[in-house]
């Protein structure tokens, strides 16, 4: 049975190119539960690719494979309790939504995870052994690999994305004694971790590496007090770019009232896609929003009131896109060697 499963996911793998329209994978619960939306660049043609509310369990995390052709992402597969048998586990599937595939099978939480760039590996986070870290799993051998090592508790590691070079992963990272999260930076091999920023009075999450490799995106709140009964009010929450080395960051201009949920690079560099909502607002509603880093702007590129949030951008640089009048026709490249 095991043997069978692996040669299910190396036809996976293999399969040829085919045509698809839309570049940004994410979550949307606009259905009725968390499930997986691709759609363009612009906001439109929105397709549905999963279907949570059917299945009983949400999805989340959504990442494209280096080549365009698969999408790996995160499935509930047990329900209950966080900690008490929930169980959630990584799947893979084709970029349209087909040949789904569960690549881990473990009676833990598997969470967000990142592709490497040859496209055989995934980094991922993990409960398996107590506490949460970052792992690594050969998508055709199976084989599991621990990189972090914390003890729990008010110390863990979750959300890695690897570097395009392959040099690096990027990862949250929770310290005591508050436990509050920072960014650190680890070697592939997990040797040499290291804080990419120190740890303070802000909550920070969600790394992704510039497509040089060069700089890593992140986000960060800082939480106080909270008013009329509330535990804690949100008194600010940004999205950052810090150079990998270095301690310059650059803010990105975002209104004040915002609650910044996750971002990633786009367009190669160029621009940022950005989820967000208003936070104090009635029937909050998370949208997605594209960045302009030239000149600061931002377009509105959701407007659900379901919600939508967790994008993932594919690169120009895989595809090659003609044109069939006024449509948009991408053919996914070939497998990277």
């Amino acid at each position: 049975m095991k043997m069978l499963k692996r040669l299910v996911i190396c036809y996976l793998l293999l399969l040829g190119p085919s045509l698809a329209v839309a570049k940004i994978v994410f979550i949307s619960n606009r259905g009725g539960g968390n499930s997986i939306y691709v759609m363009d660049d612009d906001g439109s043609n929105v397709q549905r690719l999963t279907f949570a509310k059917v299945l009983g369990m949400p999805e989340f995390g959504p990442t494209w494979s280096p080549d365009g052709k698969h999408i790996a992402f995160v499935r509930q597969t047990a329900k209950g309790r966080v900690g008490q048998n929930q169980q959630e586990n990584l799947f893979l599937m084709n970029q349209d939504g087909s040949n789904v595939q569960q690549l881990t099978n473990h009676p833990s939480l598997n969470g967000l995870c990142t592709w490497a760039p040859d496209g055989h590996r995934i980094a991922f986070a993990s409960n398996r052994d107590g506490g949460s870290d970052v792992y690594v799993i050969d998508i055709l051998t199976q084989e599991v690999q621990r990189l972090t090592r914390n003890p729990g508790l008010r110390e863990w590691a979750a959300g890695p994305s690897w570097s395009p070079d392959g040099k690096y992963i990027a990862y949250r990272q929770a310290l005591p004694p508050r436990g509050l999260t920072t960014i650190y930076v680890m070697r592939s091999n997990g040797i040499a971790p290291h804080p990419l920023v120190g740890s303070d009075d802000w909550y920070r999450y969600g790394p992704r590496w510039s497509p040089d490799s060069k700089s890593v995106l992140y986000c960060e709140s800082l939480y106080g007090p909270g008013e009329q009964g509330q535990a804690v009010k949100l008194l600010s929450s940004r999205v950052v770019i810090q150079r990998h080395g270095a301690k310059a960051r650059r803010f990105l201009k975002t209104p004040k009232k915002w609650l910044i949920h996750s971002a990633c690079w786009m367009d190669n560099g160029k621009q940022v896609l950005i989820a967000a909502d208003e936070y104090g607002t009635p029937d909050r509603q998370i949208d997605i929003y594209q960045y302009k880093l030239s000149n600061d702007t931002l377009t509105n590129l959701t407007n659900h009131p379901r919600g939508d949030y967790q994008p993932n951008w594919i690169s120009d640089a895989v595809l090659s896109v003609t044109l069939s009048g006024e449509k948009k026709i991408t053919q996914w490249g070939t497998l990277k060697r």
